[in-house]
């Protein structure tokens, strides 16, 4: 893996600039385009070992539009989402095709052959004008699935995901395990629950492991809200050993609290959290996580679109991209 040296030469910045970006220091005054920069200089380290290749039919240039279901704060927040559409943009200029990113719902896209849309279910169940206006044209969905009929998707392998993890957990002798993440809630408002949880739960029942006093979720999945979370669990004596964190952003939070109630890691809490963000190597301690591949799964998103429009095919195909556990230093040894 890259130094901190490394990215800084790169980025043509100081060291501390690397460091204080990296950590998600929010108190340090730097500008949005430094702060993608040296997010994207660190994911050209770390992530751009292999290359990934689809066959690029020969075919006149095509045109797509991205629909992006969040506010560009969370890509500045958190890699994640800018990581899938670094991935899209990279395929598509290999492919041949444009494309048009917006965060406007109400954009025009009469003018463009295929649709991505990016985000979550909540997000698309408040999207009605969008959705009147797709008269059939190539859609697919990254990063979640909402079961629209004539639409591929792809998304992460959500069970794997936390499955590996716990595994993990288990393997270092740990039964008290608890779940920290975010809730959203639909245009009807009602509650929708990560899709990891829903896996953290079946798999702590049928290992008769799991306990309702370990569950810690709140409106959004922000670096305060697992701070939040993680100090209400402290200073209500219900902090299990080991703890699955939805977020690498969140899990900052989370390790922000900790330090705070000096309560050593892992020694006294293990933590796995996901998507494997540039940061999380360059934390202290280096954050183990499950690295999801963000950015194959962006251009997987564009190929697939791409199969589509040629073949004309009909029938719906749904992607689940498996990921990898990286450990650092936040599990402990067996116990």
């Amino acid at each position: 893996m890259a130094t901190l040296k490394d990215i800084a030469d790169r980025a043509g910045v100081s060291i501390s600039t690397v460091s204080r970006i990296l950590n998600q220091d929010d108190r340090f005054n730097a500008s949005d385009e430094t702060r993608k920069k040296i997010i994207q200089i660190a994911q050209d380290f770390e992530y751009k070992k292999s290359s990934f290749s689809f066959i690029n039919d020969n075919v006149a240039k095509r045109s797509f539009i991205c629909l992006l279901l969040y506010n560009e704060m969370i890509e500045i927040t958190d890699p994640y989402y800018l990581l899938i559409r670094t991935g899209i943009k990279e395929e598509c200029d290999r492919q041949n095709t444009t494309i048009k990113f917006t965060f406007d719902a109400l954009i025009d896209i009469d003018k463009y052959d295929g649709i991505i849309v990016v985000g979550s279910h909540s997000r698309w169940s408040k999207t009605e004008d969008f959705k009147e206006k797709l008269n059939d044209k190539p859609l697919i969905f990254v990063d979640f699935n909402p079961g629209v009929k004539g639409a591929d998707s792809v998304v992460p392998n959500f069970k794997m995901m936390v499955e590996t993890s716990l595994d993990h957990f288990k393997q270092l002798g740990y039964s008290s395990i608890g779940y920290l993440g975010g809730v959203e809630y639909d245009s009807n408002h009602l509650m929708i629950s990560d899709m990891r949880y829903s896996h953290f739960e079946n798999y702590m029942k049928r290992e008769k492991l799991f306990n309702p006093k370990y569950i810690f979720t709140d409106d959004g999945n922000s670096m305060k809200v697992g701070y939040k979370l993680t100090r209400m669990a402290i200073e209500n004596n219900t902090l299990p050993r080991a703890l699955f964190v939805e977020t690498d952003t969140m899990a900052i939070g989370v390790l922000k609290a900790l330090n705070e109630y000096d309560i050593k890691i892992p020694e006294e809490v293990a933590i796995v959290s996901c998507n494997d963000i540039p940061t999380a190597g360059y934390l202290q301690p280096a954050l183990t996580s499950v690295r999801i591949h963000s950015d194959t799964i962006g251009k997987l998103s564009v190929s697939t679109l791409i199969e589509r429009i040629n073949n004309n095919r009909k029938i719906d195909i749904n992607i689940l991209v498996d990921n990898e556990l990286k450990v650092r230093n936040t599990c402990g040894k067996k116990e």
